[in-house]
């Protein structure tokens, strides 16, 4: 089970990848946003973040990429895509970030000029986001060996077990 989450070998399947990584991420996220806003109001680093979904996000950063590395195996990619889909995000995040930032902190304050630069961040980050969705989670993975391991789906037989 520790080898699901802490190592980026091999191949996973799209049942594992939302099964045992997506819902129990989701939920473990909503429960520490609830933490943090019922026992940590005070000390909430931004609106929504405070000190457990800090450490929450730390602790589950190998793991989103060791999981994410194997989705990306299974459909015969390489695990360094998460980077590209991931850098898309952040400079989505950057654009909605500094439009809001140049409306003083206040989205409704925005003016003819921020709009487009948080619209298109947000497209942005829609895109790169979306896109990865559909990769890892909706489409199916390589049939057979591919060149990062067996299918999970169908694990090759050794010549040994055919025969014994």
């Amino acid at each position: 089970m520790l080898g699901f989450y802490f190592s980026p070998i091999g191949r996973i399947t799209r049942k594992a990848y939302w099964l045992k990584y997506v819902i129990p991420l989701v939920v473990v996220t909503l429960a520490s946003g609830l933490a943090d806003q019922f026992f940590f109001p005070e000390m909430l680093l931004s609106s929504d973040t405070g000190p457990v979904s800090a450490i929450l996000n730390l602790v589950l950063l190998w793991p989103t990429i060791a999981v994410t590395t194997k989705r990306f195996h299974d459909r015969n990619m390489s695990g360094w895509w998460q980077l590209l889909f991931n850098a898309g995000i952040g400079v989505g995040a950057f654009m909605v970030g500094m439009a809001i930032g140049a409306a003083g902190g206040d989205p409704e304050a925005l003016s003819q000029q921020e709009l487009p630069m948080l619209l298109g961040g947000m497209a942005v980050i829609l895109a790169a986001g979306g896109i990865e969705l559909v990769l890892l989670g909706f489409l199916p993975g390589t049939k057979g060996r591919n060149d990062h391991g067996d299918d999970p789906l169908n694990p090759a037989k050794d010549v040994a077990d055919v025969f014994s």
